[in-house]
């Protein structure tokens, strides 16, 4: 079955309103991954922008539901389900206001995860979290950003928006044509050189330069990615530090 950009929009911010995840477990989670992302980070002391998600087992991101995290993930996940499995947009976030920052995001990663597991967690994180609630949490902190849907953005059309912003959020399906492969949400930077970077992307992508935000789009997945959406991130408009 071959993706829908629009449709995919519209199942993630429709299920982001069936939040399951009570108030005493998003502060039990939060809890949990101060210590856990302590962890993380002695292991991964060397890099600046979260690379490996899939290391992050131990921090926790949305609840189980019994059948449907059975079905996705072949496991219950009692304690919570582990950020390697869900968490790649928070994980986005996070990437491009560090990139924006020139240093380290302004806001621990715990705590990102705490605000997304209240606002924008999909059925209670068992399928990510909806772009539309990552644009809201930029915006409303002052950054400058837009988001657009994947029938708008042509190579020409993205590389006109590439000039507009700093630093981007692309969510992609893995297989365009195959919606059972999942979607999968990265950063992608701008260096100081021009080239673009992508980031969570996978061990065969970190570090690869591209002379284009279009290139660097294309190239993810060997060019199977099928396009979901795009959200343009400026700091020059930030209003407050978090």
């Amino acid at each position: 079955m071959k993706v829908n950009d629009k449709v995919t929009l519209f199942t993630f911010r429709f299920t982001a309103a069936m939040n399951f995840i009570s108030k005493k477990k998003n502060e039990l989670h939060y809890e949990h991954n101060l210590k856990a992302w302590r962890e993380y980070l002695k292991s991964h002391s060397t890099d600046r922008f979260i690379e490996h998600q899939n290391d992050m087992t131990d921090v926790l991101y949305g609840v189980a539901l019994p059948i449907l995290t059975r079905a996705l993930y072949r496991q219950g996940y009692r304690k919570g389900i582990p950020a390697a499995a869900n968490a790649c947009e928070v994980i986005a976030v996070y990437n491009v206001m560090t990139a924006l920052d020139k240093e380290y995001a302004p806001v621990e990663f715990p705590a990102l995860l705490q605000h997304f597991e209240r606002k924008g967690a999909c059925l209670a994180g068992n399928i990510g979290t909806s772009p539309k609630s990552l644009l809201r949490y930029l915006q409303k902190n002052g950054y400058d950003a837009k988001l657009v849907a994947a029938g708008k953005m042509k190579e020409l059309a993205v590389d006109t928006f590439s000039g507009q912003y700093e630093a981007f959020i692309y969510t992609a399906f893995n297989d365009k044509n195959d919606i059972t492969k999942e979607v999968h949400t990265i950063a992608i930077t701008r260096g100081e050189e021009g080239k673009y970077y992508m980031h969570n992307a996978g061990t065969g992508y970190k570090g690869v330069g591209y002379v284009s935000l279009y290139e660097a789009m294309s190239s993810y997945r060997n060019g199977k990615a099928g396009f979901v959406s795009l959200i343009g991130v400026s700091g020059e408009e930030k209003a407050k530090r978090l």
